[in-house]
């Protein structure tokens, strides 16, 4: 078993430190089903209602009725619960268009609770997906608290974090630089704009983002199906919290960043790879979209409503990447991130 330190924002800017034991993710015999998915249709997504049946009438109340949707995010949550990676599509069937893909995210923060409550909470959202859909300019997705964990820039090899990379499933490492909400941002008539935006950011963070899959590596499923699956969330090991005083975006695009393996150069990148252009501009499009949801349909299906809350971290898009071909239990992974800082762990099994 891999120990690691999580961590979250209070209202007084504290770090507090929890700790917890992951245990690896089961392997599977690969699946010879495919699925396929398209762009065209959607699939009802209202959250159920509970029956009203009288308590006079005991032992018969109607269970709630749960859509596709909501069927597939209870299907990754069991599959990440149980450590037992889905071989295919949930049997609820595969996502068909984008608006599937959030009502699963949407399903998947409401009954995390129930179906894995060892997620802890919501932490925050990922930004990704660039490009993949033609429709799409990025995407959002869901961070829980079990797996977001601090460490503090080292040069030493020794007591350095190892976060698992097989409760998560991972894949692919990214480097990416993350925000910390001060406050909610009120709703507007207007959208915002980056300099808005920044008012409430209390802190920025240097990141790797472990991306993790409820699916077996050799499962045959759709892009959307991916995307539904909490756009890959995994795990997220982040640096110490930086001020933001001297920072704004245009100096963040221009952030030199790179990833090593074991001291040898794997990627490099900067700011200006992450969505819409920037990591502020990302963090700006996410603001924005939530907003509109929200009005769209208040509350959206997520508990607590739609809006970034204080103390939320949002990671704002991959800089660089190394794939699972180039990593492995027990590498050391550094992150660098130029005038911002440097990350060093070790990946634990």
């Amino acid at each position: 078993q891999i120990r690691i330190s999580l961590f979250f924002w209070n209202r007084n800017d504290r770090v507090l430190i929890h700790k917890s034991s992951f245990s690896p993710l089961a392997v599977h015999a690969p699946s010879q089903r495919t699925t396929t998915a398209s762009l065209s249709s959607s699939r009802r997504h209202t959250l159920p209602k509970m029956s009203t049946a009288s308590n006079t009438t005991p032992n018969t109340t109607t269970p709630p009725v749960l859509t596709p949707s909501q069927n597939s995010a209870i299907a990754y949550l069991k599959a990440w619960s149980a450590a037992s990676p889905l071989l295919a599509a949930p049997e609820s069937g595969s996502a068909t268009c984008v608006e599937d893909v959030y009502d699963t995210h949407r399903a998947m923060i409401h009954f995390f609770d129930r179906h894995a409550p060892f997620l802890k909470s919501l932490a925050g959202y990922k930004m990704g997906g660039v490009g993949l859909v033609p429709t799409e300019e990025c995407f959002y997705g869901p961070l829980f608290r079990a797996f977001v964990a601090a460490t503090t820039t080292t040069t030493s090899s020794e007591g350095m974090m190892t976060p698992s990379i097989s409760r998560i499933n991972c894949h692919t490492l990214e480097a990416e630089i993350g925000f910390i909400m001060s406050r909610s941002p009120p709703p507007s008539d207007e959208p915002y704009t980056p300099s808005q935006v920044f008012d409430y950011i209390d802190s920025i963070v240097c990141s790797v983002e472990l991306c993790g899959s409820r699916f077996s590596s050799d499962a045959k499923v759709s892009l959307l199906d991916k995307l539904a699956d909490g756009l890959m969330t995994g795990g997220v090991v982040m640096g110490s919290p930086i001020r933001p005083e001297d920072w704004d975006g245009d100096k963040l695009k221009k952030v030199a960043t790179s990833l090593k393996i074991n001291g040898v150069e794997r990627d490099s990148g900067s700011g200006e790879r992450c969505p819409l252009g920037g990591p502020l501009e990302s963090l700006t499009w996410l603001v924005n979209r939530l907003a509109k949801e929200e009005k769209e349909s208040p509350g959206g299906g997520v508990v607590g409503g739609n809006r970034l809350k204080e103390g939320q971290l949002i990671i704002s898009g991959m800089t660089c990447k190394v794939t699972g071909d180039d990593f492995g239990v027990g590498d050391e992974v550094e992150a660098c991130f130029e005038g911002l800082g440097v990350l060093k762990f070790r990946l634990g099994e």
